[in-house]
């Protein structure tokens, strides 16, 4: 009787209320936040819209812990952060198998399982990589601890393609001259955009290059047309914006830069937007 269509209004109807909860608490707020506020910030959050009606300063230590949870799930997709929990820790059975079949479009659980552990790794290991980059830039302007938090804060926020930011601007315009902060943003916001088959695939051209550069008998990988599509659109949507971008507005916005600065922020631009 559970549909994945059902199941997954369900499960976004359970994570909304969570967070609603969580963030309604006392010790989650620095200043008053309306109901409807929270409402409205958990479910922006949730489905990574990166809308807001109150500054994120409005929250708590607590409370942004919250919005990062929030936010990581959205990102990753309901469905796929249930499923990869329920493969863990419990032996799903045929129904819930066949469900996850019709979501992910694959025939077998074994190819089900394999991709959504690579989900959880790639997520994992690209949102540390970010956030240690971003760390070595964010420690020269606040503390140890609050460095830490914000690059992992900032960096699930990109890979996400939450929008969301814990400085006072909502911005990242105190780092407009930083590459140390705008070229790992921007990655981790390629990376989370071209979504998750494309990395399934990519994971698999390059482990069966490295079977075929070793003399095994492995026939080169080839990318599906989603992949294809994905890569290309996504690089000549990039490669055209920053160009356009950075022609209408080096003499105007970005006048006080250098060529090479210019070009960086239309690059974070064109990829942000």
């Amino acid at each position: 009787t559970f549909s994945p269509g059902r199941m997954l209004l369900l499960s976004l109807l359970g994570i909304t209320l969570c967070g609603v909860v969580l963030l309604s608490l006392p010790f989650a707020q620095v200043v008053p936040v309306g109901f409807f506020d929270v409402l409205f910030t958990t479910i922006s959050t949730v489905c990574v819209t990166g809308l807001q009606t109150v500054p994120l300063a409005s929250f708590s230590f607590f409370g942004h812990c919250v919005i990062l949870a929030l936010m990581q799930i959205g990102g990753l997709g309901l469905m796929t952060f249930s499923f990869f929990l329920a493969s863990l820790f419990t032996n799903m059975r045929m129904t819930s198998k066949l469900i996850a079949g019709q979501l992910f479009e694959f025939d077998s659980w074994s190819k089900i399982r394999s991709f959504l552990s690579l989900i959880i790794f790639v997520t994992i290991s690209l949102e540390a990589i970010g956030a240690c980059i971003l760390y070595q830039t964010f420690k020269t302007v606040m503390p140890t601890g609050q460095a830490w938090f914000y690059a992992v804060f900032h960096s699930v926020s990109a890979f996400c393609n939450a929008g969301m930011s814990l400085f006072s601007d909502g911005t990242m315009y105190a780092f407009a001259n930083s590459p140390g902060v705008l070229l790992p943003l921007s990655f981790l916001i390629i990376a989370g955009g071209i979504g998750f088959i494309v990395w399934y695939e990519l994971a698999h051209s390059l482990r069966n290059t490295w079977a075929w550069l070793r003399n095994q008998a492995c026939p080169l990988f080839s990318f599906s047309l989603h992949t294809r599509i994905v890569l290309s659109t996504s690089l000549l949507l990039v490669a055209f914006g920053t160009l356009c971008i950075w022609g209408i507005e080096h003499l105007h916005a970005m006048k006080d830069m250098s060529g090479t600065n210019g070009m960086l922020n239309s690059f974070f631009m064109a990829v942000s937007m």
